[in-house]
């Protein structure tokens, strides 16, 4: 998908951000949610790259290469 890349980086930035702010400080299930977010962000910005860049290795579960 073309904006995949985009969309997996625009989570994560989004997600550290809100966990700089101070609302997180005063409400302890949003640090719960933003921390769940950036994880799930930065697993999404991960997968996206390795489909994007190594090619060779696109339809193997997890990139993992099997002789």
């Amino acid at each position: 998908m073309p904006g995949s890349l985009a969309i997996a980086l625009a989570s994560v930035i989004v997600a550290a951000i809100g966990l700089g702010s101070p609302a997180v400080a005063v409400h302890g299930g949003v640090r719960a949610l933003g921390t769940a977010g950036l994880v799930l962000g930065i697993i999404a910005l991960v997968q996206t790259v390795s489909v994007t860049f190594l090619p060779a290795i696109v339809g193997t579960p997890f990139g993992v290469v099997v002789p």
